[in-house]
């Protein structure tokens, strides 16, 4: 029996470990803390928060990761009201624009351009010319973008609106670097996203780890957390002053962080950005919808500053409030998540720190209100957070990379040698729940295609 090596337990590597059980072979997990990755449960003052990503998009990869290896959802999805308000320089635009909104129009002009996109399939498909299906679905997005190549430029095309342009544009951080350097894909998101409709499980994002450990642990596979890996060899992997060995290993660690593990140089490239996340408890519900995006007052400019690794004035915000016994059934109090941009230096940060009073009070001069005054009890998240077991300095995608590296040239491949498989953010940057499932389901399609 194949004895296969995974390392890292957020979502990737979880989905990779239960669909390698699928293939018949026997798995271990190896994660330096507690599974989860970017998505983790905590607790204050006995109200529960999840961390990592709020909303989850094109399901459809969850459902069939969960049918490749004979499961039904166990799970209920709540419809989640679109990408919220977002707010730039005093305008406020809701995602997606409802009938009869200033924008709407711009707005249908701008979906309309993004069908034929079949983003559930691009996210799952292996990239590969001689794939027919890839081919067809590069056609599609081609046809949608073509001739332009990045977010910015392709927006530009439209001809739409300033406030409008720059809300969607400002999505295109979910690759971890700005509109001008992302692949075009990220401006078509918003639309797909909004089209499909958005969702959240009931009791937060973490149920989708709960369900993958479990199912994990039905199924005999052996998961060892807080066991970092110190060294990676042919056929042997060091943690905690043992090692296991493996017919096949499947990595879903940072890429760069991954290749150190071998002996190599640390990487050098530009980093894709961090981010500070403050997770609050509140003393009374405050008017806001679920989601909020505040935008800086010079995109362009925190562009900029994230992929070159340094200071910016204004952070792009995502602000997620859950008034109690929503999305959190058993909360009797309003929480509130407030995610900002930052560079990754690794830095730490304090709510007593001049640049988090900066975005705070920003943040509460756009919103019109008092934010700091309702907090009770607060926990905070920051580059050096995430850099103790992700990306260099806490770069939340890892290493940036040029738009050419993508597609059939994606660089790190699947593929990385023999029978070691990339797997993860790095593999799949920037396309969050989905876009990390997906990545595991186009590695066990080429395991499986190799067998």
């Amino acid at each position: 029996m194949t004895q296969t090596l995974v390392l890292g337990g957020g979502l990737s590597g979880l989905a990779s470990a239960l669909l390698a059980s699928s293939r018949g072979e026997e798995v271990t997990l190896l994660e330096a803390d507690r599974v989860g990755g970017k998505s983790r449960r905590i607790t204050l003052e006995g109200q529960t928060l999840d961390t990592g990503p709020a909303v989850h998009s094109f399901t459809n990869v969850w459902k069939t990761l969960l049918g490749r290896i004979g499961e039904q959802d166990p799970l209920e999805h709540l419809p989640w009201p679109g990408l919220g308000q977002h707010l730039f320089r005093g305008e406020k635009v809701e995602f997606p624009v409802r009938p009869g909104g200033s924008f709407y129009a711009d707005w249908r002009r701008y979906v309309e351009r993004q069908k034929g996109i079949d983003v559930a399939g691009l996210l799952t498909t292996p990239p590969r010319l001689t794939n027919p299906d890839f081919l067809r679905m590069s056609w599609g997005l081609a046809r949608a973008h073509f001739p332009h190549f990045t977010a910015r430029t392709y927006l530009e095309s439209l001809n739409l609106p300033p406030l409008l342009l720059e809300s969607v544009a400002i999505h295109a951080l979910n690759a971890g670097i700005g509109s001008r350097y992302a692949p075009a894909l990220y401006a078509s998101l918003p639309a797909l996203m909004c089209e499909e409709g958005l969702s959240v499980p009931r009791g937060g994002i973490f149920e989708l780890i709960r369900v993958l450990k479990n199912l994990c642990f039905e199924r005999g596979i052996r998961i060892e957390e807080g066991t970092p890996v110190s060294r990676v060899e042919s056929g042997k992997v060091w943690a905690k002053r043992r090692f296991w060995n493996y017919d096949q290993l499947i990595n879903s660690l940072d890429y760069s962080r991954f290749q150190a593990l071998k002996g190599g140089p640390l990487s050098t490239r530009k980093r894709t950005c961090s981010g500070v996340a403050l997770y609050a408890t509140l003393e009374e519900p405050l008017p806001l919808p679920f989601s909020s995006v505040i935008l800086p007052d010079h995109p362009h400019r925190l562009e900029r500053d994230l992929l070159l690794a340094q200071a910016t004035d204004q952070s792009m915000m995502f602000v997620n409030h859950y008034p109690p016994h929503t999305v959190y059934p058993e909360n009797t109090r309003a929480v509130l998540s407030i995610l900002m941009t930052a560079p990754a230096d690794g830095r730490s940060y304090t709510l007593e720190d001049g640049w988090m009073g900066t975005q705070l009070s920003r943040l509460e001069r756009v919103l019109g209100l008092p934010i700091r005054s309702v907090l009770r009890s607060s926990t905070l998240l920051d580059p050096q957070f995430y850099s103790s077991w992700g990306a260099g300095g806490g770069a939340i995608y890892g290493d940036a990379r040029a738009l050419w590296q993508a597609g059939p040239f994606h660089t790190p491949p699947h593929r990385l040698e023999g029978k070691v498989w990339q797997v993860g953010t790095s593999a799949h940057p920037g396309g969050g729940i989905p876009g990390v499932l997906g990545s595991a389901l186009m590695v066990d399609t080429l395991i499986r295609e190799g067998k």
